[in-house]
């Protein structure tokens, strides 16, 4: 329980303000936090979306192909990782 549930997880980090820098400056804090303390496993890839409350469609999908693309390429090395580290069935 506590951290240590934590210990090994893989996650990816993405972030979104209104602001022009999208909170990439909160995932340099967020990532050191999740991996000096929780002892988690952060991917590279991470995306902060600037200018969010502007970036959607009234149906909820991003409208820039380039942070649509983005976001895809965090998920893809997040799933790719996670696959990675998926431990051996049992026999």
């Amino acid at each position: 329980s506590g951290p240590a549930a934590m210990s090994g997880t893989v996650a990816g980090l993405l972030s979104a303000s209104p602001g022009a820098l999208g909170g990439l400056r909160s995932l340099l804090f967020t990532r050191q936090f999740l991996q000096m303390n929780l002892g988690m496993l952060i991917v590279p890839e991470q995306f902060g979306l600037g200018s969010a409350d502007k970036a959607f469609d009234a149906a909820g999908a991003l409208i820039d192909a380039k942070a649509h693309a983005a976001v895809v390429k965090v998920v893809q090395s997040l799933l790719r990782t996670a696959v990675a580290m998926k431990p051996p069935p049992a026999v």
